[in-house]
């Protein structure tokens, strides 16, 4: 099979535009969007890259406490993906931080 050239930006591109037109059809509906990091298991290498995106949220990025509605709500959404795991062993992570200056609820451009 010969190599592939792939264009990265234009791949970019048609994320962040997909990733915008769900953003809108959720903020329509009352739902503001985020961002999860999700580890599953005990990789090393992936507890590294997890904890290096915590920190680049800031200074101000910080645990926030979950209620019992918010595990319910993660454990449904286990469900759905077909998991088994423990929704109390999630955590939330809160920062003012905007990523890609780019705010969901401004109902702007991605």
């Amino acid at each position: 099979m010969p190599a592939a050239i792939l264009d990265g930006t234009r791949i970019a591109q048609e994320i962040r535009a997909e990733v915008a037109a769900e953003a809108k059809t959720l903020a329509a509906a009352g739902i503001r969007a985020g961002l999860a990091v999700l580890l599953v298991g005990h990789n090393p290498a992936s507890e590294i890259y997890v904890r290096g995106k915590v920190r680049s949220l800031g200074a101000d990025a910080r645990f926030e406490p979950m209620t019992e509605a918010d595990f319910a709500a993660v454990k449904q959404l286990l469900a759905a993906a077909g998991l088994t795991h423990d929704p109390h062993e999630f955590k939330r992570i809160a920062s003012a931080k905007s990523l890609y200056h780019w705010n969901a609820d401004a109902n702007q451009e991605y």
